[in-house]
């Protein structure tokens, strides 16, 4: 196993972001990602203010901060099975639409029911704005 080169900062009270932690973990099999939940540390640890870490994704990698689309496609290219999802997010990055659509999955992560479905029906938080 090789060392643990990124540190991927993440909203550890979201459920998608949780349930997108636990996906990425089974295929990183090189053990090189270190997953933090941003309110398990000191805030004066966190590499950006507490706003933007909550916003998008941040990760640590070759010394570099990334964020949003460039911080998923620095996770992406360092584990196994997912190669397709990696070229479409660098070709959404490279002509410009990546950014946008991060955002607006990020922005309503919270309506993503991960894990609140049962019987065909599922609990979706409404009043949770950011």
């Amino acid at each position: 196993m090789r060392e643990k080169d990124v540190k991927v900062y993440f909203d550890g009270s979201c459920s998608f972001c949780r349930a997108a932690v636990k996906k990425l973990s089974q295929h990183d099999v090189d053990g090189r990602l270190d997953f933090v939940a941003i309110q398990s540390m000191p805030h004066d640890d966190l590499p950006a203010a507490d706003e933007a870490m909550m916003n998008r994704i941040h990760c640590l990698a070759d010394g570099k901060i990334s964020t949003g689309i460039s911080a998923l496609i620095d996770i992406l290219s360092r584990i196994k099975g997912y190669k397709f999802l990696l070229f479409l997010l660098v070709l959404g990055k490279t002509v410009g639409v990546g950014n946008i659509l991060y955002d607006f999955v990020a922005n309503h992560r919270y309506l993503i029911p991960v894990n609140k479905c049962h019987s065909g029906s599922c609990d979706v938080d409404l009043t949770h704005r950011q």
